[in-house]
């Protein structure tokens, strides 16, 4: 009697698409690629002697690209498995959350004297993290619709990065690089917290040691407010 990853397989050959899960990443991570290129399109990439804060996001950014690449390329080579419905739902959550992220711009922007970058940077905080703490709510209440629904995943890997960019300047790399990592780590209901802290705490002592020594690039460590500023 067959598996379902073989049943997947099998309906996965009929069609020219051979692989409709490897078709939905690989077009959204070279969606993700091409999103991070635009926003370092105004930072100075510099050299490998003297780098730029744009060099790592944006040569990252087209490696990403290209595993995108390289999986929709396989889905019209290789049999994989189908698309569900709960496989959509964390997509189009986020989808919805930029799109009205978009609007809540466009109206500030009409309203007040804000840049629009500005207005949708803040529209998409308050509307992300509102979501993220309402799914989070949802979960601990044990919502079956929410653990089904694969949203735990991209919330909080979303929610660790956002966290990153908030309190690097403030804190310190000391602070936000385990903050992220630990956020991130929880999107899978298998996380444990002293694994969880070892590896963070050992990630981002390498981090400091690559950025700030080898690479010698201006990122702040530990920055106590009137006190202390490495």
């Amino acid at each position: 009697m067959p598996t379902d990853l073989e049943r997947s397989a099998d309906a996965g050959r009929g069609g020219l698409v051979r692989g409709p899960q490897s078709l939905i990443a690989g077009l959204a991570l070279m969606a993700l690629a091409a999103f991070a290129i635009w926003a370092t399109s105004d930072l100075p990439q510099g050299t490998l002697r003297a780098m730029g804060p744009a060099m790592l996001p944006r040569w990252l950014a087209v490696g990403v690209g290209l595993c995108g690449l390289a999986l929709v390329v396989f889905a019209f080579l290789k049999a994989g498995e189908a698309v569900s419905a709960s496989d959509y739902a964390a997509v189009a959550v986020v989808s919805g959350i930029l799109v009205a992220s978009v609007l809540v711009a466009l109206v500030l922007t009409r309203m007040t004297s804000a840049s629009f970058a500005n207005a949708f940077y803040y529209a998409f905080l308050l509307l992300f993290y509102g979501g993220a703490a309402a799914v989070l709510l949802l979960a601990v209440s044990n919502q079956r619709w929410v653990i089904e629904s694969n949203l735990r995943g991209p919330l909080f890997i979303m929610a660790g990065i956002f966290a990153f960019g908030l309190t690097i300047r403030v804190f310190g790399l000391v602070i936000a690089g385990p903050l992220a990592m630990i956020i991130g780590g929880l999107a899978t209901p298998e996380a444990r917290w002293k694994e969880l802290v070892i590896f963070a705490a050992a990630m981002t002592a390498f981090c400091v040691g690559l950025f700030r020594y080898a690479l010698n690039l201006p990122i702040p460590i530990l920055i106590v407010p009137g006190i202390i500023y490495i």
